[in-house]
């Protein structure tokens, strides 16, 4: 369409007499700009990870699937709140001309079905920390992004005609590569945590007996120094979590995917944006893409059964930890909305701006869960987290 062209090639009723090189010049301006924004964005959103993990912490195998899903809800509100505020701020009569613009009105349909792709990648990918909290979580949140970086660049080269170099494909294998890596660690450590692996420990028969109940056990289950009650010990002797490294994986390897939907919702909602409307169409973009990233969550929780909620909301502990996702969501937010700032940047380049914003996102959520949460990685774990981290370093140098 002539609306993704860059701005040099588009010169109406008559031939472009600019020389070649002045379009190269201007398109590596213009990368230099985005690339900032796209690397502060990145930053910003890898503090967003880390709430999304904090909000999970310390949930116990049946509550897995709640606590997820309100974290990732109470996640997306907060972000939505950064675009509302910045609507705030916009000059009404600007508000008032792109609400008049049919070009923009008929992008919104494509926002909010990206939105919702990535509000159930979102979901996922909270799961699959909660899954793996308290050992591999920095490693799921590796997976997860790396394979967003990849999707990211993919879809948005392919919708909007752009052609990868050479390097990024090398680049895609590489982080196949270190995934598959990951994969086979996962596979080999279990990923069970560590309470459970104390209870094994002290009773051996507790994995042969995953089908116990508190009502038919005929010995006492020794005692644990790190629970703090009985009712705990019992609920853990319940229900004693299974390995899910497979699975967790998994689980964030769909969340990748999802998400890479994300940046060709909002890279469509501003792309050739009129330079006096360019804040309004990129505050309004993220805004739309936002509250739709937020319904795939909240009707999760709705279909969810009323006891297992009451249960989570009742958990005053709980409360603090959604705290502290909602500041990291407001954070992640911001970053977004800088993100979004970049694309509308980079004409012809969104692709690559999408894997530097990832790239930055990678490997500063994975260093913040470890530093945070005391996480250490098995040598094979790291081996694969820094196969991938070369991946992404490649895709940037292309």
């Amino acid at each position: 369409p002539d609306w993704l062209k860059p701005c040099w090639s588009r010169a109406p009723g008559r031939q472009s007499t600019v020389r070649p090189s002045e379009p190269v010049r201007v398109h590596r301006a213009s990368m230099l700009l985005a690339t900032w924004p796209a690397a502060l964005g990145g930053l910003l959103w890898s503090i967003g990870v880390l709430g999304r993990r904090l909000g999970i912490e310390g949930a116990p195998a049946r509550d897995r699937l709640v606590r997820s899903t309100c974290t990732a809800l109470v996640y997306s509100c907060a972000s939505a709140l950064v675009p509302v505020l910045g609507l705030a701020t916009l000059d009404r009569s600007l508000l008032l001309e792109q609400a008049s613009d049919a070009q923009w009105l008929a992008r919104v349909p494509v926002i909010a079905v990206c939105g919702l792709i990535s509000g159930l990648g979102g979901l996922l990918g909270t799961m699959a920390l909660a899954m793996s909290a308290g050992s591999d979580s920095a490693l799921m949140s590796i997976a997860e992004n790396s394979i967003y970086a990849v999707s990211s660049a993919v879809l948005v080269a392919v919708f909007f005609g752009e052609r990868p170099g050479a390097m990024q494909y090398v680049s895609a294998a590489t982080l196949l590569l270190g995934l598959v890596s990951a994969h086979s660690a996962a596979h080999d450590t279990g990923m069970a945590p560590e309470l459970y692996m104390q209870l094994e420990k002290r009773d051996p028969g507790l994995e042969a007996d995953r089908d116990c109940t508190a009502t038919d056990a005929t010995t006492d289950l020794p005692s644990v120094d790190d629970l703090a009650d009985a009712e705990s010990l019992d609920s853990c002797k319940q229900t004693p979590p299974q390995p899910s490294g497979g699975r967790a994986l998994e689980m964030a390897i769909l969340a990748g995917l999802c998400w890479g939907f994300g940046p060709v919702g909002k890279k469509y909602g501003v792309a050739a944006a009129p330079e006096h409307l360019r804040q309004a169409w990129t505050v309004t973009t993220c805004l739309v893409y936002m509250v739709c990233t937020l319904l795939v969550p909240l009707g999760r929780l709705l279909i969810t059964d009323s006891a297992s909620r009451t249960k989570v909301f009742n958990d005053k502990p709980f409360h603090f930890l959604l705290a502290g996702t909602a500041v990291c969501g407001i954070v992640g937010g911001l970053g977004s909305l800088v993100s979004t700032l970049a694309l509308a940047l980079a004409p012809g380049s969104s692709a690559l701006i999408s894997v530097v914003e990832n790239g930055v996102e990678t490997v500063g959520a994975a260093l913040l869960i470890m530093c945070v949460f005391r996480e250490v990685p098995t040598k094979r774990q790291l081996g694969g987290a820094a196969v991938v981290f070369l991946g992404v370093l490649l895709a940037s140098a292309s």
